[in-house]
C-alpha cells in the first residue's frame, strides 16, 4: 500500500500446540451485565445490542476493557420497571474494567478484572451502541469515542487513569450512531473519525411491527428511514470539523452498522467500508485527497453473488488465503448466510459457498466477528457471535422474555482460505446468549488471542484461549507500534512460507480490538526471528526472541 503503510519482515519458526477456549468472566472478576431497556414496545434498538473495546488505558502494557451499556428510552420508566429489570447496584451505565495480571496457583500469569468506572471519571449513562479507540490528540494515551442512540461522547484520556469528556469537540451528534473508527484519512498526522449512522428512530413514536404470522415482533430497519454517515476531520486542539458534505460521504443514506478503514484500491489513501443492514453496502473510495466516491457495486462488496443486498451487521478484514491482501467477511441475518469476499486487486468476489462458511451460518443471525488464529498454526480462523432479532414462532415466554439465544460459531482455516465449521468455540460448557459486540486480543498476555463478547440483555463473556499457555512452546511473536495507522502491514517469512498481517483496531460489530499484531507461527522448528522495518528508516533486527511482544522502538535501538 504505497505511500502510507510501513512494512515489517520477519523470519521465524516454532512448533504446533493445542486449541482450547473457556469462559472465564466470573472467575476473573468480570461482572458486566448488558441491559437493553425493553418496555414491551418491540423497538428496533432493543435487539441491536452494544459493543466492547480492548485497549490499554493505563499504559501498563496489558489490555483493559470498556463495555458499552443500554438504557430505557421511555421517560418516566425506571430500569427496574423494564420487561427485563436492571437489578444491579446503581443505574445502567458503561463500565471500565482494569486488567490486573497476577500469577495463579500454577505459576502462570492470569487476568483479574477490577471495575474502575467510578475512579475513571467515565459517565456513560446514555443508550450506548459502539466504541472506537484512538489517540486523537497524539499524547500517547488512547482516547474513547462512544456512539449512542442520542448524543455521542468523546472521552480524552488524561494519562493518570482518568478521562475527561470533551464537550465542545464537534462530535456530539444526537442521531442514532453505530459503528465508528479512528483513521488518519488525510495523512496530516492526526486521527480523524468516521461514524456510521443507522436509522431515524423517534422514541416518542409507537411503531408497530409484525411477523408473517401476524403476531407482534421486533421492528427491523425497514420500519424507519435510513440516515447518512459522518466523517469528521481532526483540526487539533480537541476539535473536529464535520466534512461529510464536502467530502461526499453525506450524499447517500443507509442503515449503517459495522465500519472498517482500509486502502481498498491500493492508491495509498484510506477508504471506508460500511456494512448496511438490509440495503447495499457502501465502499467509500478516496479518489483524490479528501474526496470520496461510493463504489460498493463496482468493487463487488455492495451485494452478494446473487445480486442481493443482505442484512449486514459485522465486518472484519484479514488475509485468509496467504496472498498478501486482506479479504472481507460480513455477518448477516439467518436465511442469508455470512458472506466472504475474496480480494483480487481492487475487486472482491463472493466465495462464501466455496470457502465453507455459507451453509453452517444459514440458520444464524451473526453480529460480532473476528479473525483469530485460535491454534497458533499461522492461519486466521473465523469466530462469530450469534443472536436472533426475530421471535420464535411461539413468541416470548414467561420464563424468557427475550428468547433470541443462539450459540456462537468457530470455523477453522485449513491454510488455503477454506474453512471447517467446528461449532461453538467452548463446546457445551457455555450457555448460548444473544451475542452482539465482539473484541479480540491477548488479554492474559500468553501469546494467543482471547475474546470479549457483549451479549444483549445478558452477562459479558470472556473467552480465554489456552493455546499459548505452555511456556515450553513459544509459537508466537507479537508486534507493538504505538501510533500505527489502521491497516499498516507486516510481512512475515519462515522458510518457504510467508504471511501478511496488519495493525487493525476497528471492525467487528460496534467494537474495538487489540491494537497489537499477534502472529501464530505454526509447526516450524524454533529458530530465530529477523525483522525488517521499512519506515521511516530501514532497520534490521536479527536473532530477535520469540514468545514475547516486540515494540517498534526496540527495533530502532538495534544495530542494522
Amino acid at each position: 500500500m504505497a505511500g502510507m503503510h510501513c512494512i515489517w519482515v520477519i523470519s521465524i519458526a516454532a512448533p504446533l500446540g493445542a486449541q482450547l477456549f473457556e469462559e472465564a468472566a466470573e472467575v476473573t472478576g468480570l461482572d458486566f451485565e448488558h441491559f437493553n431497556g425493553m418496555t414491551g414496545k418491540y423497538r428496533l434498538n432493543e435487539v441491536t445490542g452494544s459493543g466492547v473495546a480492548l485497549f490499554d488505558y493505563d499504559g501498563d502494557g496489558d489490555l483493559d476493557a470498556y463495555w458499552v451499556q443500554g438504557a430505557v428510552l421511555d421517560s418516566g420508566i425506571a430500569p427496574s420497571q423494564a420487561v427485563i429489570p436492571f437489578e444491579l447496584e446503581g443505574p445502567p451505565r458503561d463500565r471500565l474494567f482494569r486488567n490486573d495480571l497476577h500469577v495463579d496457583a500454577h505459576g502462570r500469569i492470569d487476568t483479574h478484572w477490577v471495575d474502575v468506572t467510578n475512579s475513571s471519571g467515565l459517565r456513560g449513562l446514555d443508550y450506548g451502541m459502539g466504541v472506537a479507540v484512538g489517540d486523537y490528540n497524539g499524547d500517547g494515551a488512547p482516547d474513547l469515542f462512544v456512539s449512542n442512540l442520542g448524543p455521542d461522547r468523546l472521552w480524552r484520556n488524561l494519562g493518570d487513569g482518568s478521562f475527561l469528556e470533551v464537550e465542545s469537540s464537534g462530535l456530539g451528534d444526537d442521531s442514532w450512531s453505530t459503528g465508528a473508527v479512528f483513521a488518519d484519512y488525510d495523512l496530516d498526522g492526526r486521527l480523524d473519525l468516521f461514524v456510521a449512522h443507522y436509522v431515524d428512530l423517534d422514541p416518542r413514536a409507537d411503531v408497530s411491527c409484525y411477523a408473517t404470522s401476524s403476531r407482534r415482533d421486533f421492528c427491523g430497519p425497514a420500519a424507519h428511514p435510513p440516515t447518512a454517515d459522518h466523517l469528521y476531520r481532526n483540526v487539533g486542539s480537541d476539535r473536529f470539523e464535520d466534512v461529510s458534505a464536502s467530502t461526499g460521504i453525506g450524499r447517500v443514506k443507509g442503515p449503517g452498522l459495522g465500519v472498517t478503514a482500509e486502502d481498498f484500491d491500493g492508491d495509498g489513501r484510506l477508504d471506508f467500508l460500511v456494512a448496511n443492514d438490509g440495503e447495499a453496502n457502501f465502499l467509500w473510495l478516496q479518489r483524490s485527497a479528501g474526496m470520496f466516491v461510493e463504489d460498493g457495486l463496482m468493487s463487488g462488496l455492495a451485494v452478494n453473488r446473487q445480486g442481493k443486498a443482505e442484512a449486514s451487521m459485522g465486518a472484519s478484514l484479514a488475509d485468509i488465503d496467504g496472498d498478501g491482501d486482506d479479504d472481507l467477511v460480513l455477518t448477516h441475518l439467518d436465511g442469508e448466510t455470512n458472506t466472504l469476499y475474496e480480494r483480487e486487486g481492487e475487486f472482491f468476489t463472493d466465495r462464501s459457498t466455496e470457502s465453507g462458511i455459507a451453509v453452517p451460518s444459514f440458520s444464524d443471525t451473526a453480529f460480532g466477528v473476528g479473525w483469530i488464529d485460535v491454534d497458533l498454526d499461522g492461519d486466521v480462523d473465523l469466530l462469530v457471535t450469534n443472536g436472533a432479532v426475530r421471535l420464535p414462532e411461539d413468541g416470548n415466554r414467561p420464563d424468557n422474555p427475550f428468547p433470541l439465544e443462539q450459540p456462537d460459531r468457530l470455523a477453522v482455516n485449513d491454510g488455503s482460505g477454506s474453512f471447517h465449521d467446528v461449532g461453538t468455540p467452548t463446546g457445551s460448557s457455555v450457555k448460548a446468549r444473544v451475542g452482539r459486540g465482539l473484541a479480540v486480543g491477548d488479554i492474559d498476555e500468553d501469546g494467543d488471542d482471547d475474546v470479549l463478547i457483549n451479549n444483549n440483555s445478558g452477562p459479558g463473556y470472556f473467552l480465554r484461549n489456552l493455546s499459548g499457555r505452555d511456556e515450553n512452546e513459544k509459537r508466537w511473536v507479537g508486534l507493538v507500534r504505538p501510533g500505527a495507522q489502521e491497516g499498516e502491514a507486516v510481512r512475515v517469512t519462515a522458510g518457504s512460507r510467508s504471511w501478511t498481517r496488519r495493525f487493525r483496531v476497528g471492525g467487528s460489530y460496534l467494537s474495538s480490538s487489540d491494537p497489537r499484531i499477534l502472529l501464530g507461527l505454526g509447526p516450524l522448528p524454533r529458530e530465530v526471528v529477523d525483522i525488517y522495518w521499512s519506515a521511516p528508516h530501514p532497520v534490521v533486527w536479527r536473532r530477535a526472541p520469540v514468545g514475547r511482544k516486540l515494540v517498534a522502538r526496540e527495533l530502532m535501538e538495534q544495530e542494522p
